[in-house]
């Protein structure tokens, strides 16, 4: 039985597999057969992983390198999680592809895009190579426990992000979610561009 350890000595690190198939993309879908769907947007769906015991979040979509670039600077500076593996361009199989596709997937997959876009406007995602984040699991803050000190202290932080992002890779990212991490707030997806004033939104 393969525990988290031995999975993440094959699959650790950042990787362009640059539409090679490669045994990742094998250990990956093995690995996605565990998966528990537990949030979506509009570029992927997020999995718990549960592995002998423990658990992981998996990302899958279309998540580009500037993005896991920007989440691991946020790790450095303790504002973001730890990047297990990112693996980018693998084939993933017919199952998988089909639960990501907009079009072609399950009602829910199909309603983060409602209402004004009904199924068949939404176009086909299943000959697309996908890519894969791995990282801890964090737990959801309510906007509510967090005080106006700490608020000072995200906007912060998050600028700090968004200017090294924007300095070094010409990626304005979105940062919207604050969750915790052992103890401590972290912002959760560097995708999409997005104003900082957003982060406290409802």
């Amino acid at each position: 039985m393969q525990t988290m350890k031995s999975i993440l000595n094959r699959l650790g690190g950042v990787h362009n597999h640059e539409y090679i198939p490669t045994y990742a993309d094998e250990l990956l879908k093995d690995l996605l057969q565990r998966r528990e769907h537990i949030g979506q947007g509009h570029n992927g769906i997020v999995y718990r992983l549960n592995i002998d015991g423990a658990s992981m979040i998996a990302k899958v979509g279309f998540i580009e390198s500037y993005e896991v670039e920007t989440q691991r600077f946020a790790c450095s500076i303790g504002w973001g999680l730890p990047v297990y593996a990112a693996h980018l361009n693998v084939n993933l199989g017919i199952e998988l592809d089909t639960e990501i596709c907009p079009h072609c997937g399950p009602d829910w997959r199909t309603d983060i895009f409602g209402p004004q876009y009904e199924r068949e406007d939404l176009y086909c995602w299943c000959d697309k190579v996908k890519d894969v984040l791995l990282m801890p699991e964090a737990a959801s803050v309510p906007k509510t426990a967090v005080s106006q000190d700490d608020e000072v202290l995200m906007y912060a932080a998050a600028k700090r992000i968004m200017d090294h992002a924007y300095k070094t890779m010409r990626h304005s990212p979105e940062i919207k979610t604050v969750m915790r991490y052992r103890g401590r707030y972290v912002f959760i997806d560097f995708g999409d561009p997005l104003f900082i004033e957003t982060i406290f939104d409802e």
